[in-house]
C-alpha cells in the first residue's frame, strides 16, 4: 500500500482546496490512486503533505510539478489512459531544464542535446555588456537567430557568430542590421528566419518571437518585447525574454492567467537587461495576476 493510499482512503473526502473546484471527491480518489501507482513504479518518493499546495518540488534540484492543469486532463480522458498521461507528466517535469541561461550580452542558450546548442539573440539596453560576449563558443552552438525587428537596444550577432565560428545568422528581419550600433563590428551572412529543423529541437517564427520546440513536446516561446495576446495564443510551456504590456492588453492578462493553471506556461522569465522594458514593473503586474515570474 502506497503513502497516497494511506492517506487518501476510498469513501472520504480528502480533496484539498486546490482540487474541490476541479473535480468530484470520487475523481480525486481515481486520480491518487494513479498517482501512487505511477510514483511507485519510477521509483519516486513524496513527502506525506505533498499534495496540499497542488505544486510538487522535488529535492534539492528544485523540478516542480503542477498538479492542477494535471488533475483537469486526468478528468477529461478515459480511464484507460489516465495512468499514462500521469506517467508522461511527471517525466516532463522531472526532465533536466533546456532553456539553460540568459547570458548578459542577450543570448539565451536552448539545449539541443547534450553538448549542442541554439542561441536565440536578444538586443539589451546597455552596451557594456556586450564586453562580456566570450571569445569562443566553438563547438557547441549550431544556429543563432537574432532578435532585430524594432530599433532599441543593442546587438552584437558578428562578434557572436564569429565567436561561435559560425558564418552566418538567422535575422528576424533579413534585411535589417544584425549589430547595433551599425557597422560596429564585421559583416556577417544574414538569412531569412522562418523555421530551423535541428536534431532534437525545432525552432519556428512566431510574430517576432520564436517558438522552440522539444522533440519531447515541450515548449518555449522566445522573444523581445513580446506582447501578452503572442504568449496567450502560443501557450508555451516557458516564455523567456521581455514584456511589452499595454493598456488594452486586460483580456490578455486574464486569459494568461486562466493559461498559467494550466500550465502554459509554467515559467515566465523575464531578461531584466532587455531593451525598452521594464523587468520589475513587468513582473509586479503579472504578480497581481498571480502569475509568478523569475
Amino acid at each position: 500500500m502506497g503513502i497516497l493510499d494511506k492517506l487518501f482512503r476510498t469513501g472520504t473526502d480528502a480533496r484539498p482546496p486546490w482540487a474541490k473546484p476541479l473535480v468530484a471527491p470520487a475523481t480525486y480518489r481515481a486520480f491518487t490512486a494513479s498517482l501512487d501507482a505511477v510514483l511507485d513504479e519510477e521509483g519516486v518518493e513524496l513527502e506525506t503533505d505533498a499534495l496540499a499546495s497542488g505544486v510538487i518540488v522535488f529535492g534539492d534540484a528544485g523540478f516542480t510539478w503542477s498538479l492542477p492543469p494535471l488533475l483537469k486532463r486526468f478528468a477529461a480522458a478515459p480511464s484507460e489512459a489516465r495512468r499514462d498521461l500521469v506517467r508522461d507528466d511527471l517525466r516532463r517535469a522531472l526532465a533536466p531544464p533546456w532553456i539553460l541561461g540568459i547570458a548578459p550580452w542577450g543570448g539565451v542558450s536552448i539545449e539541443i542535446g547534450p553538448g549542442r546548442l541554439a542561441l536565440v539573440v536578444l538586443p539589451i539596453d546597455d552596451a557594456t555588456d556586450l564586453a562580456a560576449i566570450p571569445e569562443t563558443m566553438l563547438g557547441a552552438i549550431e544556429a543563432v537567430v537574432v532578435l532585430n525587428h524594432g530599433d532599441e537596444g543593442y546587438l552584437a550577432a558578428s562578434r557572436i557568430a564569429a565567436a561561435a565560428g559560425l558564418p552566418a545568422v538567422f535575422a528576424s528581419v533579413v534585411d535589417a542590421p544584425v549589430d547595433r550600433p551599425a557597422g560596429t563590428a564585421g559583416a556577417v551572412t544574414r538569412l531569412p528566419f522562418e523555421s530551423i529543423a535541428l536534431s532534437g529541437l525545432a525552432l519556428e517564427r512566431r510574430g517576432s518571437a520564436v517558438l522552440a520546440r522539444r522533440a519531447d513536446g515541450r515548449t518555449a516561446l522566445v522573444g523581445s518585447q513580446l506582447r501578452l495576446p503572442e504568449i496567450v495564443d502560443a501557450r508555451p510551456d516557458m516564455v523567456v525574454g521581455t514584456l511589452d504590456i499595454r493598456r488594452g492588453d486586460a483580456d490578455a492578462a486574464i486569459d494568461l492567467a486562466s493559461n498559467c493553471l494550466e500550465g502554459k506556461p509554467k515559467a515566465i522569465r523575464l531578461v531584466g537587461n532587455g531593451a525598452a522594458s521594464d523587468a520589475l514593473a513587468d513582473a509586479q503586474f503579472l504578480a497581481q495576476l498571480g502569475i509568478a515570474c523569475a
